[in-house]
């Protein structure tokens, strides 16, 4: 268990129907704690000491313009903001432009009203190593170490997603989740129930872990990120223990309370997908852009990420997914539903590694993806672009964050243990556009804290 229980109320954003208004300006830098066991061991370190939440403030978004906004509620503009069409009056609606800055080529992105463009950007790479350019809607994101939490000392990875409940679901790997320890509860994998909004939520073992509330065994295995509610239900794409090549689809309708093996799902010989990072959206995959699940994977390129789609009627037969197999001359991505002829939907030549994540943020229009590279030290990028598959930009990377985000702890509850996932789950994310919380394994153990995105302004 974890904090009090919420009390503060929070607008839905799935009930929204537009969002507009933003600000800003620009460059890059950032902040956490976290860590992983890939290989089922786990060390009993003591576990580091809960920090105690506060907030911190933060620029906040007339609430009301939201709930009443309507087709005239986007600055005078009679079209429907935000769906990618240019119509009714407005200037711009969801798209980019090439510009100058002194001289320098950089790229506009149309602002979240629709009437005209935020401040050109220099397209030229960052200094921080980056493989792309800096985006052109979000400046830079930091994170308040004083709202730091830490729980479920022992364990580690904490993929999301969001049930039809309302609720966070998490699945975590080696050790007893909530209130246990590496050796307390311990399981392969285990999964929990996150309700109330930070920084008041609690925490509840479902299934798995110490006094969990099912009374099913939970399986051998792991998953990062390959969880995903549709439809009623639960998934867990559980990759193999100890061989990490192959995959088992498992579903839940009550809720994570009991289980069903579905049998193998990605059983290639590179590995493609075996332990899939998946696109999140809102409850119940409420909110997403069309009808069809995706999904990530850092397999089999060694400097790039995969990418499948899946109808989500269909996400139990294998024979249904596609994967991104490039771009046509309208730059419209093509599928394939020959695995052999998937391409990279994103690379870096410093790495892609395993833990993946993706949310997409309705405040912003824009999906957030958080990719790992160079191995157990940590450094991570996070990226944000209009679509699954890009074009993708830079909203922080390497050294723009500060090493307690993403370094090995040595303070963990085992030390020296590295962030290995980073999310921000889009149910918290705040109608104010910048408020986000994020989550990371650093430190084999459970941290969320407050992250502030800064805005390119016009």
């Amino acid at each position: 268990m974890q904090s009090a229980l919420f009390t503060r109320k929070w607008i839905p954003w799935w009930a929204l129907l537009l969002v507009g208004s933003c600000g800003g300006e620009h460059h890059h830098n950032s902040e956490t704690d976290g860590g992983t066991n890939r290989d089922g061991s786990g060390s009993d370190a003591q576990a580091a000491d809960s920090a105690p939440a506060t907030g911190d403030g933060g620029t906040k978004r007339d609430t009301a313009r939201v709930l009443d906004a309507s087709p005239d509620d986007d600055g005078g503009n009679s079209g429907i903001c935000g769906n990618r069409v240019i119509e009714n009056g407005e200037q711009c609606d969801g798209d980019t432009r090439v510009c100058t800055l002194q001289g320098t080529p950089g790229i506009q992105a149309c602002n979240l009203n629709c009437n005209g463009y935020n401040a050109c950007i220099p397209s030229a790479l960052p200094p921080s190593g980056s493989p792309y350019p800096p985006s052109p809607v979000i400046s830079s994101i930091t994170f308040d170490r004083s709202t730091l939490q830490r729980a479920a000392e022992g364990s580690d990875q904490f993929g999301y997603t969001t049930a039809s409940d309302g609720n966070i679901y998490v699945g975590w790997g080696d050790g007893g989740g909530f209130g246990g320890s590496n050796s307390l509860g311990r399981v392969s994998m285990g999964v929990a129930r996150i309700e109330g909004i930070p920084p008041n939520w609690t925490a509840h073992n479902v299934w798995g872990g110490l006094d969990p509330e099912s009374n099913q065994q939970p399986t051998l295995g792991k998953t990062s990120n390959g969880v995903v509610a549709v439809n009623g239900a639960i998934y867990l794409y559980i990759v193999e223990q100890d061989v990490w090549t192959n995959n088992h689809l498992w579903k839940s309708t009550d809720l994570a309370m009991s289980w069903s093996d579905l049998g193998p799902m990605f059983d290639e010989s590179d590995a493609s997908f075996a332990d899939p990072g998946i696109l999140q959206f809102g409850p119940d995959y409420q909110g997403a852009r069309d009808t069809y699940v995706y999904g990530y994977s850092e397999e089999p390129f060694e400097t790039g990420l995969a990418l499948f789609r899946v109808p989500t009627a269909q996400i139990e037969t294998r024979s249904s997914y596609e994967f991104f197999s490039g771009l046509d001359s309208s730059q419209d991505p093509t599928w394939s539903s020959d695995i052999s002829e998937m391409q990279p939907v994103f690379t870096d030549p410093n790495g892609t590694e395993w833990g993946v994540t993706c949310t997409y943020d309705p405040y912003l229009r824009r999906y957030l993806l958080a990719v790992r590279h160079n191995g157990d030290a940590g450094d991570w990028g996070l990226f944000d672009a209009p679509d699954p598959w890009g074009p993708w930009t830079t909203v922080g990377y390497g050294t723009d964050f500060p090493e307690w985000t993403y370094s090995p702890d040595p303070n963990g509850a085992s030390a020296n243990r590295p962030a290995y996932l980073h999310n921000f789950p889009s149910q918290w994310m705040g109608p104010d556009l910048v408020t986000l919380w994020h989550i990371s394994d650093r430190g084999d153990q459970f941290n969320i804290m407050k992250a502030t995105l800064t805005l390119v302004g016009p």
